[in-house]
């Protein structure tokens, strides 16, 4: 399979989170709202922009819903950032990132979270910062996931249009559908929060057990 770029959603994919470090600080910032929550329903649309999972939960019960949404999505952003120890690399992603790059295949990278967050994430890791021909931020971008502006904006980026020989790989179903969406070709890993049932129903082109996994499908 002739690959000449590659998309990775950040994390649950090229970094993993300690005790469910993502919908924790979402449950948190609810809680110190009085707002009780499903932890079900974040984990259905884990990988979406954080003000609509927000605004998803809320619904119509609130009358001061704007105000409200603001609070938690503030507190979801202190909470985070109370836990960056909580992040950590994926299991081969160091050695799946220098494996693309003696390919010469363009390596990028994209997030829904805001740009702030992301980079004190990203900054705490310890990998190579040159890794990536492309950063993307979902909000930066347009519009969020299963929209596929992000993998669009690297297509431009990186000149690589050919959809075929592109790839998105991520852990949710939110990131399929983003690939499906652009006629990309997908892969799910199953290292974040989703079963390997829910990532199937999306029908992606590959289910990856680990990273290195992908070595095997480039070739």
């Amino acid at each position: 399979m002739k690959i000449k770029a590659v998309l990775f959603d950040f994390i649950g994919t090229t970094v993993l989170e300690k005790d469910d470090v993502i919908n924790q600080s979402f449950k948190n910032a609810f809680q110190q709202e009085g707002v009780k929550i499903d932890s079900e329903v974040l984990n259905q649309n884990r990988g979406k922009d954080k003000h609509e999972i927000i605004n998803l939960i809320l619904g119509e019960r609130y009358p001061s819903k704007a105000t409200l949404s603001e609070k938690i999505y503030h507190a979801f952003h202190s909470n985070i950032e109370k836990s960056l120890s909580g992040f950590s690399l994926n299991s081969g992603v160091l050695e799946v990132l220098e494996y693309l790059r003696t390919k010469h295949i363009q390596v990028g990278l994209g997030s829904a979270l805001t740009r702030d967050l992301f980079q004190k994430i990203f900054n705490q890791l310890t990998w190579n910062k040159n890794s990536f021909k492309y950063i993307g931020i979902a909000s930066e971008v347009g519009r969020n996931r299963p929209h596929p502006d992000m993998i669009f904006d690297m297509m431009k980026s990186v000149n690589v249009y050919d959809a075929k020989t592109f790839l998105k790989v991520g852990d949710t179903t939110t990131d399929v559908l983003e690939g499906k969406n652009a006629n990309v070709r997908t892969a799910a890993i199953l290292s974040g929060t989703q079963s390997e049932e829910v990532l199937r129903n999306a029908q992606p082109d590959f289910i990856l057990n680990n990273l290195m996994e992908l070595m095997d499908i480039i070739g």
